[in-house]
């Protein structure tokens, strides 16, 4: 773009006299939107029943798709703040928050259209691709602006802006409730499971139009389920609907509807009747996005070459303001001796006294410190403490309606659940501010020995409440798995929020900056690991309890129930049309609910990240001289 042009970055240089506190709401503005990715799994339990509404149909996608999307948005976010550093520094963080806005809002807008069309992969480019790097350009621009704006707060700066990027979430949890209750409908309600004949055909159950449709005031009556309220079908859409011969439908048992937290009553519904209003949902806040975050980036004004706040310094060492020169020329002396004394009695030596300390006095190149140990010691650990915690963040809301929705369905409704999230999310704003002061008392190194060691047990403590929960359910253990999943949150932030101090402890603080631009490809890298790791092993868990379960059902039952032999499981399973609490229903008296274990194999395994990245973390050392900088 021109130099001379509305965009660049000296049509936003500030004039004499403006007041640089007009520049965080704006930054904190764009982050809080943007921080809203943190409420992905809000989304999950609608993009999991499109078609069926009510419960998953044929047609509908898996969690694990789903939470692809948010994989793919996490990954492209790590790589575009990685990149966009010198980018920002050329044309100006006016530029790149409005490439922010236009990037976030419109990848929803295109999500919404990818619901509509129901395709994953549009999806994927929109929310994922497109949203991904709007997160990126979004999370850079705020930061060093306002740390250009506070050189003599610069903490406080940056503080302001990570702040609302972690508490994001905890607006856009309840913004998001809403809008899909608003924009959500009821499907057609054919009858009970003992009125409607149904059939099945590879796997999916169908219905013959030839039964009576019952138009009765349920059908227009306001329902609720999975914390959606419900408009039902009109009286022509029903008479429509009963010309034809044979429909895709879906299943709603006594158990699951209790656990959406319903008034519909159970029995069977058509298959792409209604909407769970999750696509409007994207459609307005995609608009809300795009216009808040660009018209905060026209706010921004950037300072003045060689502009200070009024009545504030740069802080130098005091023999440095008192002595000048004098003090340089010495210190260039006591170096030259350093380094003589160095090659006489060799680095060793001189490193001993220096393991004391990983705090540096020299700095390291960017370049040079891709070539330390530290730097991939240091990347192992921040991605796998993140893996630990964007994995759960994925699917939060899932998670607790598993793991308690049946045992404690009067507790953990939806809302409850989503509260959940929002909890997440303030305590992983909380855990920034709270382990980077731990950190400046009691070093980083031991710090990061408190997120792994302690993390580590935390995540073998889940599966361990979980059986209990499956054998007695009670409240205690709802409140210990609270507990425990906030606590892991606070660490989940602290290590985002105490890196960079870290990375300055062992390279300087000279290119800090661009040290931890790269370091943040390991986000990336987590986004992937985390999320497909909690999905997937959740789907192998869950196969192998459907297995174990139909195992205790006679063969003529299931027959008469699902309308195809127990060797036509697997597509059965596969076309959703048999579920666990499915086979709950027809399972002997005291059968054990297997569904709150679904996720001991993924807490076994974050576990088992957390301790690799102790031993990381033991092995960090101080970074050599010869890759330092002399002066």
């Amino acid at each position: 773009m021109p130099s001379s042009g509305f965009f660049s970055k000296e049509q936003i240089v500030a004039p004499e006299g403006f007041n640089r506190w007009r520049v965080p709401p704006a930054s904190i503005a764009i982050h809080l939107c943007i921080g809203s990715v943190y409420a992905w799994s809000i989304f999950n339990p609608a993009l999991v029943r499109i078609r069926g509404v009510v419960a998953s149909s044929s047609q509908d996608w898996t969690l694990s798709q789903v939470v692809w999307v948010f994989t793919v948005a996490i990954v492209f976010l790590g790589l575009s703040a990685a990149i966009a550093g010198k980018w920002l520094e050329r044309v100006g963080p006016r530029t790149v928050g409005i490439v922010a806005g236009l990037l976030w809002g419109g990848g929803m807008i295109l999500g919404a259209v990818a619901i509509w069309l129901q395709q994953l992969w549009l999806l994927y480019l929109g929310y994922g691709v497109m949203g991904g790097c709007g997160l990126g350009l979004g999370y850079v621009s705020p930061v060093s602006t306002l740390i250009r704006w506070f050189p003599d707060r610069r903490g406080m700066a940056a503080g302001l802006a990570i702040m609302g990027f972690g508490g994001g979430a905890i607006l856009a949890t309840p913004i998001q409730e809403l809008l899909m209750r608003r924009f959500s409908r009821a499907p057609t309600y054919l009858g009970s499971l003992d009125e409607v004949p149904l059939s099945t055909i590879d796997g999916r159950r169908y219905a013959e139009m030839a039964s009576t449709i019952r138009n009765s005031a349920q059908s227009n009556q306001q329902k609720t389920a999975g914390g959606m309220a419900f408009k039902g079908m009109n009286s022509e859409a029903d008479t429509r609907l009963a010309g034809t011969t044979r429909v895709e439908v879906v299943t709603l048992t006594p158990s699951e509807a209790t656990q959406l937290g319903t008034d519909l009553s159970p029995g069977i519904y058509v298959v792409g009747t209604g909407s769970v209003g999750v696509a409007e949902t994207f459609l307005v806040l995609g608009c809300f996005y795009l216009i808040v975050i660009v018209s905060a980036s026209m706010l921004y004004r950037i300072p003045a070459p060689g502009w200070l706040p009024m009545g504030w310094e740069p802080r130098l060492p005091e023999v440095t303001r008192n002595f000048g020169g004098t003090y340089r020329s010495l210190k260039k002396k006591v170096d030259e001796f350093k380094r003589e004394f160095q090659a006489v009695i060799g680095p060793r030596a001189t490193n001993q006294a220096s393991n004391s300390s990983l705090i540096s006095t020299n700095h390291v190149d960017a370049d040079q410190a891709l070539k330390t140990p530290q730097f991939y010691l240091l990347w192992v650990m921040l991605c796998f403490n993140v893996t630990a915690g964007i994995g759960v963040l994925g699917v939060a809301k899932t998670m607790m309606t598993e793991i308690f929705g049946t045992a404690l369905p009067s507790i953990v409704t939806s809302t409850f659940a989503a509260t959940f999230v929002l909890m997440t999310s303030l305590f992983n704003m909380i855990g920034r501010f709270f382990w980077a002061s731990v950190s400046d008392a009691i070093g980083r190194k031991n710090t990061y020995f408190i997120f792994f060691g302690a993390g580590a047990l935390l995540y073998c403590m889940i599966p361990w409440i979980a059986w209990q929960v499956s054998e007695s359910a009670t409240w205690v253990w709802l409140a210990a798995f609270y507990a425990i999943s906030m606590l892991i949150f606070t660490m989940y932030g602290g290590g985002f929020a105490t890196i960079p101090a870290y990375l300055a402890d062992l390279f300087g603080t000279r290119y800090v900056g661009a040290i931890h631009g790269r370091l943040l490809t390991a986000w990336s890298v987590a986004g992937v690991l985390g999320p497909v790791a909690i999905t997937e092993l959740r789907e192998s868990s869950m196969r192998n309890a459907i297995a174990k379960l139909s195992g205790q059902i006679p063969a003529e039952r299931f027959q008469s129930t699902f309308g195809a032999s127990l060797s036509e499981l697997p597509l059965l399973v596969k076309n959703k049309t048999v579920t666990i609490a499915k086979l709950l229903e027809l399972a002997p008296p005291g059968t054990q609910d297997p569904t709150p274990t679904l996720y001991n194999s993924t807490m076994f395994l974050m576990a088992m990240l957390l301790v690799a990245a102790l031993l990381a973390n033991i092995a960090v050392k101080p970074v050599h001289p010869k890759h330092q900088i002399q002066s």
